[in-house]
C-alpha cells in the first residue's frame, strides 16, 4: 500500500506543491499467520507499518533511492519514477 510522506518530511511539503509524495508500505505475514489471527490482526500489522513510516525512515529511503535510483515504463508515452520521494507519472497524449 501507499502512504503519504509529504507530511512526513522534515520540514513537510508545502500545501502547495503539486504532485505525488508516496512512499511504499508492506507489512508482511504467513499464510499461517493469517489464518491464526484472521483480518483485524492483519489490519493492525498495515496500521504498524503505516505508524512506523516516520521522517527517519523517509529520508533513509531517499538516501537509497539516490544510490540506486529506479524508473519503469507504464504505456506508449509514459514514465514512472518509482522508490522515490516523489512518485511522478508524465504522461504526454
Amino acid at each position: 500500500m501507499t502512504a503519504n510522506s509529504g507530511s512526513r518530511t522534515d520540514p513537510p511539503l508545502p500545501n502547495e506543491y503539486f504532485g505525488n509524495s508516496v512512499s511504499r508500505l508492506t507489512g508482511k505475514a504467513s499464510v499461517g499467520e493469517l489464518l491464526d489471527h484472521g483480518l483485524g490482526w492483519a489490519a493492525w500489522r498495515l496500521h504498524e507499518a503505516v505508524e512506523s513510516h516516520s521522517g527517519a525512515a523517509v529520508q533513509q529511503w531517499v538516501q537509497k533511492w539516490i544510490e540506486n535510483p529506479v524508473a519503469y515504463t507504464c504505456g506508449q508515452n509514459s514514465l514512472i519514477a518509482k522508490n522515490s520521494i516523489l512518485t511522478v507519472k508524465v504522461n504526454n497524449s
